[in-house]
């Protein structure tokens, strides 16, 4: 990227002129049947950005624009990931038209849930926070649960909200953490009742219409 520019745009093009064509003739075979569409990338490590903002403009904003413009194009939403500390880009993925940003890294810098809503939260929806690096995997039931509730609470004033984990969950999260975090996600919210329900009972009330949606791997 540094020594090659023009190099790195053509493969970037090239690939980028495959996969926005994909994804119009698929949505055009869905037919309205698509709601959501994800792309799936990485962008920030623990402290900040893989590369720097100026880099990352030059060579990755514009390529991913084509892919929300085509979403939009055929009335999805835009859902985006990447973990790390991104902070600094996440205005421009904002203007480029992000509807939601995933999975909110908590644990990495700059990226405090309750910052980016305040700062973010009228402009983009935040899917994610639950800390996968320190409080599921490490706190107890309690924790969990408290960590939940302070969420709620705050993102039912100032809105842009969906509670999910800050990463994927894998094996070092207890069960009863994960199970945890989606019961009182459903208690506060009023859809369970606040004592006696097992953890059958929360799984029955998270079936609810799946979304539809398209994952699509982009840069």
């Amino acid at each position: 990227m540094h020594t090659k520019p023009d190099v790195v745009h053509a493969i970037i093009d090239k690939v980028v002129d495959y996969e926005v064509e994909v994804t119009r003739l698929f949505l055009q075979a869905a037919d309205g049947m698509v709601d959501l569409t994800y792309f799936g990338n990485d962008f920030g490590t623990q402290r900040g950005l893989v590369i720097s903002p100026a880099m990352w403009q030059e060579f990755i904003r514009k390529p991913l624009k084509r892919f929300y413009d085509v979403s939009h194009e055929y009335g999805c939403k835009v859902m985006q990931h990447s973990c790390g500390a991104i902070r600094d880009i996440i205005p421009w993925l904002i203007e480029d038209g992000v509807d939601v940003l995933d999975p909110i890294q908590v644990a990495a810098s700059g990226m405090e849930l309750t910052s980016l809503v305040r700062d973010f939260g009228k402009d983009v929806c935040l899917h994610g926070g639950v800390d996968t690096q320190r409080t599921l995997p490490f706190g107890t039931v309690a924790d969990v649960r408290a960590e939940v509730r302070s969420y709620l609470d705050f993102a039912r004033t100032a809105g842009g909200y969906i509670l999910a984990g800050s990463q994927g969950f894998i094996k070092d999260i207890p069960s009863e953490n994960i199970l945890a975090m989606y019961d009182e996600n459903l208690k506060r919210r009023g859809l369970i009742s606040k004592t006696g329900d097992s953890p059958q009972r929360v799984r029955q009330a998270h079936r609810l219409r799946p979304n539809r949606f398209l994952v699509v791997s982009s840069l």
